[in-house]
């Protein structure tokens, strides 16, 4: 175990954001991130579901379209306003893990 002889502070601020059935995630994190002047943003996590999820699988040029509801497993990443690098794992009602 690992002990600091003194605190360390920061100036990181933490934000939730809270998606409406309906609204698309990509937008809606850069939207935000422009709203709060945010230059760089970490996302440490999501909960909630998706309906209709577009996906880039690593190694591939296309993105593959999913139809129907999922549920999100995971949404991790970095995001700029220059960009993302984002991953998502979704489940369906299956039960089988997409992402």
């Amino acid at each position: 175990m690992m002990t600091l002889p003194y605190p360390y502070s920061s100036s990181a601020r933490f934000y939730a954001l809270r998606l409406l059935p309906g609204q698309e995630v990509f937008s809606q994190l850069h939207a935000f991130a422009q709203q709060h002047q945010l230059h760089a943003a970490w996302i440490a996590g999501c909960t909630g579901s998706l309906t209709d999820v577009a996906l880039r699988y690593a190694g591939q040029e296309g993105t593959t379209l999913l139809n129907g509801t999922f549920e999100v497993i995971s949404l991790n990443g970095t995001l700029e306003l220059s960009g993302e690098h984002l991953h998502l794992c979704v489940s369906d009602p299956h039960g089988t893990m997409l992402g």
